[in-house]
């Protein structure tokens, strides 16, 4: 299935009043209880509040119907979680739904669409799902995903030309059809994913914009951090946050001090007698290129 057929899957089953038109699969009352969240669900922060409401207004009446595939004996949830979740919280014990078969590739490419199509998308939910689908479609693991779009950042800005492979041709096919380039998404999204808890929770909770969230992540001390946070939450803007944090970095001065120190050492550092500290210091290198470029 394409993602243009995924988003007008997704389409016609959120569509207002589109649920006698939901013929491509199965339209049923299905039993809450045997509706299971799915594994392949990056989704992780809803407000209570907002989900009881949903449920309350379920109690009344169901407009749209959420979406389930059939596994093992039961369903599992699509997209429509928070109605689902609003059901449970109510206690109501069936919902509508229609029951379509999926592959994991389609579940992963809707969750995505319907991040992309709310009014304000979650760039933290966007990245580790385009990143679970990214891993899907080429086999590799988190770790080599991001060395790949590192090394081939290395490659293009050194002048010479990028290596088609597989891998990094479908790491681009998939990237451009969410309208992103590699660059932006190792440069934007990735680094959202490693964002100190307090930061990233924050973030996923909607309290701050990734721009801001990226600034506030780069002071290391836990409490300066967390006071700037709530200051951010409370409604500093961006230049606001980076006049608070210009105090706290690190001294252009004592950088170079650092290198100086350093630079001794690892010239007469021999790799071959210790391959493994050779390994991690190719490694570190790597990320300082990167920060540098």
């Amino acid at each position: 299935m394409s993602r243009n057929s995924m988003t007008n899957l997704f389409a016609e089953f959120t569509a207002n009043g589109s649920v006698s038109e939901a013929n491509s699969g199965t339209l049923i009352e299905i039993a809450v209880s045997s509706i299971y969240r799915s594994a392949l669900q990056y989704r992780k922060y809803y407000d209570v509040k907002e989900i009881e409401a949903i449920g309350r207004s379920l109690q009344e009446k169901q407009l749209q119907p959420i979406l389930v595939r059939p596994r093992n004996g039961a369903y599992e949830i699509v997209f429509g979680q928070k109605r689902w979740l609003g059901c449970v919280a109510v206690g109501k014990p069936s919902i509508l739904a229609v029951v379509e078969e999926l592959t994991d590739e389609e579940v992963m490419a809707i969750a995505l669409t319907e991040n992309m199509q709310r009014s304000n998308p979650n760039p933290v939910e966007e990245a580790q799902g385009l990143l679970n689908l990214i891993k899907l479609k080429t086999g590799l693991d988190q770790a080599a995903i991001v060395k790949l779009l590192k090394q081939q950042s290395r490659v293009g800005e050194s002048g010479h030309n990028v290596v088609p492979t597989p891998e990094w041709e479908t790491i681009v096919a998939i990237l451009k059809s969410y309208n992103l380039t590699p660059a932006t998404f190792r440069v934007h999204r990735l680094p959202l994913l490693s964002l100190p808890e307090d930061v990233l929770r924050s973030l996923e909770q909607g309290k701050i914009e990734y721009t801001k969230a990226l600034a506030i992540a780069r002071i290391k001390d836990d409490a300066d951090r967390a006071q700037l946070l709530a200051e951010a939450e409370a409604g500093l803007t961006l230049q606001e946050i980076k006049e608070r944090i210009k105090p706290v970095e690190v001294e252009p001065d004592a950088i170079a001090s650092r290198v100086k120190t350093l630079a001794p050492k690892l010239k007469k550092f021999q790799a071959k007698d210790n391959p493994s500290k050779a390994k991690a210091i190719d490694e570190l290198l790597a990320q300082i290129e990167e920060l540098l470029g």
